[in-house]
């Protein structure tokens, strides 16, 4: 997981607070059973997140070019955090943005070991 490079999905809207957080809005296309659904009850088509100072500096590392392991060795050293507990915390964070489609994760051929 640490040589996956997260990437922004595009199409996800970002508007910055006059405090300096991140507001992310992410647009879905409602499946055929969503779309049916939306017809007897209400199905939001937008999910938005409010990133805070930290979790914006996240976001704007993941580029696709950065690995998630070259990410938390940055916020480590500039938050002075245990790796250990930075790599955690990192990881659950990519992962919560990427389950909400804000992210997507580009795996190098050369860090799958053994192949699928």
């Amino acid at each position: 997981m640490l040589g996956a490079r997260p990437k922004r999905r595009p199409g996800v809207e970002v508007e910055e607070t006059d405090e300096g957080e991140l507001v992310l809005t992410i647009s879905y296309n409602p499946s055929l059973g969503l779309k049916i659904l939306a017809r007897l009850f209400f199905v939001p088509t937008t999910r938005i997140l409010t990133l805070d100072r930290i979790g914006s500096e996240i976001w704007g590392m993941c580029d696709g070019e950065r690995r998630i392991e070259d990410i938390v060795s940055e916020i480590a050293r500039r938050y002075k955090l245990n790796r250990r507990e930075a790599e955690v915390a990192i990881i659950t964070y990519i992962k919560k943005l990427g389950d909400k489609g804000a992210l997507d994760l580009v795996m190098d051929p050369a860090s799958i070991e053994g192949g699928i």
